[in-house]
């Protein structure tokens, strides 16, 4: 065979290949070689040899025209080497809307054109000389993200800018697979960056859309505030992103805020109009992520606007479950009912073991809850002693406790001996039984006592359809309708409210 022969056969091998990228025939290595290393010359050898595939073959985990475009450091001088190697292989035939192949691993760059690598490098010139080759801008990627994304998302600002000059309008807002558009995947990108909000203010003011919701129902205002963008969140509620939006699982920004630690967005948010309370049918709260969070000042910040829920969960939980007993006082001196919940009443167990007497008191000042029985049974003769003095005292205290066989029998029992403090408590419970209680205090033991007659239920006897741990209408809103004057209805919530209330099953309490 002669040689013109052989050389004709070749080149029919090089444009079949070139045009189907289906053949088998070629190995592209030293070509990709040569575009890593920015070698024209040798990339012109190559393309001339006719030895090689500049759109790929199956050997290729990038062909020739992607590798272009996919590697190297961004900047003007890697751009302009870039765009030159680009002409050549676009000159020779290369497909400029040629997509990456899909991996089993699901690499972000699958289904990639070199327009789309090319936005993600920053390569302006390379994108350009694309685009004026007639590259189709509209192709996603595997994943579904746009161009544009892909230029938002890795910060490239000069991309994006010429890109929203030479896009259509429609693919502004474009979503991809998981319901977000160019402005959510860019705020929601991890790691700070000076040219995301330059990126976010070129969106913002070719149109883009803040408040759409992906499929979570997230806006791009949340998805910032998760990813701790402090930054990018407060630019966007500065550009007038709405603050009170809610996802699917019943978040608003401001209770993400309150997750994620980030005091300015809260302060922020709140001065914009963010609601304090609970948004209507979502049972979660700002003040419930604040005592999560155990962030002490916003919890007062939040009080102070108005902050307060009296919701109860199915397990019978408010907002005294996630308070310390420091923020115990706080939530009751804002008007928190304590008598919500059936649950509410252990919260004075944990109180009287740890010492906190002003939680005590400010728990029993609000709510029917038996605290001697508790204090008694804990060793806390100093509690026990508080408690008498200021008259905190319920039904059962005055009319079983002195006398209840149980209590006797915990206080002298020891597996050594009999502590001071157990003995001290036997003594005050037998001063407690000879001592003569005034008609006025029986009489408001009598009325309260009336009122909370039915708080007592074990939870489990309530029927069926009903949330078994509220306490519905509370011992407060009972107080308030009765016809009595108003300094009566004081003593009642003050002095006596927990009248029928005392500690049913003694395995509920947590003994030192």
């Amino acid at each position: 065979m002669s040689l013109s022969l052989i050389w004709k056969f070749l080149k029919y091998l090089r444009t079949d290949n070139n045009t189907t990228g289906s053949s088998e025939k070629f190995n592209n290595a030293d070509l990709n070689r040569a575009i890593r290393l920015v070698d024209i010359g040798e990339i012109k050898s190559i393309l001339e040899s006719g030895l090689s595939s500049f759109n790929g073959d199956r050997s290729d985990r990038v062909p020739a025209v992607l590798e272009c475009v996919s590697s190297g450091i961004p900047g003007d001088k890697a751009d302009s080497a870039k765009c030159e190697i680009l002409k050549l292989l676009v000159h020779a035939g290369a497909d400029i809307d040629l997509r990456s192949p899909e991996t089993p691993r699901g690499d972000r760059l699958a289904g990639c054109t070199a327009a789309l690598l090319a936005a993600r490098q920053g390569y302006v010139r390379c994108l350009q000389f694309l685009v004026e080759s007639g590259a189709d801008l509209s192709i996603t990627s595997a994943a579904g993200e746009t161009i544009l994304m892909v230029a938002a998302v890795n910060n490239r600002v000069n991309s994006v800018r010429y890109l929203i000059h030479h896009l259509s309008p429609s693919l502004l807002d474009h979503k991809d697979k998981t319901g977000k558009t160019a402005l959510m995947v860019a705020a929601s990108a991890s790691g700070a960056s000076k040219g995301r909000l330059q990126c976010l203010d070129l969106l913002v003011e070719a149109g883009a859309e803040l408040d759409v919701q992906d499929q979570k129902d997230f806006t791009a205002l949340m998805l910032a505030i998760k990813a701790r963008n402090t930054a990018t969140a407060m630019f966007l509620i500065r550009h007038g992103a709405l603050v009170n939006t809610t996802s699917l699982f019943g978040e608003t920004p401001l209770m993400l805020a309150l997750q994620t630690g980030s005091a300015d967005v809260v302060t922020l948010l709140m001065e914009k109009g963010a609601l304090v309370n609970s948004v209507p049918g979502i049972a979660e709260t700002p003040l419930k992520y604040a005592l999560k969070s155990c962030e002490d000042e916003t919890v007062g910040v939040l009080l102070e606007r108005g902050a307060i829920s009296s919701t109860v969960s199915r397990e019978g939980e408010t907002l005294l479950t996630f308070a310390k007993n420091g923020k115990m006082l706080k939530l009751l001196r804002h008007g928190l009912d304590p008598t919500l919940s059936r649950r509410d009443r252990h919260f004075v167990h944990s109180a009287i073991i740890s010492g906190q007497r002003d939680a005590i008191r400010g728990l029993i000042m609000h709510g029917p809850i038996s605290a001697l029985t508790v204090a008694f049974l804990e060793r806390q003769p100093d509690i026990a002693k508080y408690l008498i003095i200021n008259r905190f005292f319920t039904q059962y205290d005055i009319s079983r406790l002195c006398w209840e066989s149980e209590i006797h029998q915990r206080l002298s029992q020891n597996r050594y001996t009999v502590s001071h403090e157990a003995t001290q408590c036997l003594e005050i419970l037998d001063f407690l039984s000879k001592r003569v209680l005034s008609l006025r205090d029986l009489c408001f033991i009598t009325i309260s006592s009336a009122l909370s007659q039915d708080f007592d239920l074990d939870p489990y006897d309530i029927p069926n359809g009903r949330n078994r741990w509220v306490c519905t209408p509370t011992f407060r809103e009972r107080v308030k309708l009765l016809p009595m004057p108003p300094f009566v209805k004081r003593e009642l919530l003050h002095q006596t409210p927990s009248a029928a209330l005392r500690v049913c099953v003694w395995d509920e309490i947590v003994l030192g």
